[in-house]
């Protein structure tokens, strides 16, 4: 697996609390030293420029994480195969069969993946 340096992300606009969990992500990966690319609807919520197009975006980074339910993971599932770039579908409240890791396990989902990645 390639060494994760940029990290993007897709969600669903209207999730509840998307901002708030969005911004604590992106902190989240500042910390370790990693890079966050936001598609266009992600950096409008943000107020943080015009965003990434979706479709660009897996070409950017070395792993993609999906805020959202089943129909944002699939919207983006097969640009990131075609990139061979890992998902991380994280469900925002809705019932998720795709979307499988809960919010409230987020932070430490990623840090086994991370720390798996590291070794």
């Amino acid at each position: 697996m390639r060494k994760i340096e940029r990290v993007g992300f897709v969600i669903k606009p209207h999730a509840p609390d998307i901002e708030k969990i969005l911004a604590e992500l992106i902190r989240y990966f500042e910390k370790k030293g990693m890079e966050c690319l936001l598609e266009e609807k992600a950096a409008q919520k943000l107020k943080k420029g015009e965003g990434i197009p979706r479709e660009e975006l897996p070409g950017k980074v070395e792993l993609m994480v999906v805020l959202g339910g089943d129909g944002t993971l699939l919207s983006i599932a097969h640009l990131t195969a075609q990139k061979d770039v890992p998902v991380l579908g994280v469900n925002m409240g809705s019932l998720g069969f795709l979307t499988e890791v809960p919010l409230d396990e987020a932070c430490l989902t990623l840090d086994a993946f991370l720390e798996g990645e590291e070794k």
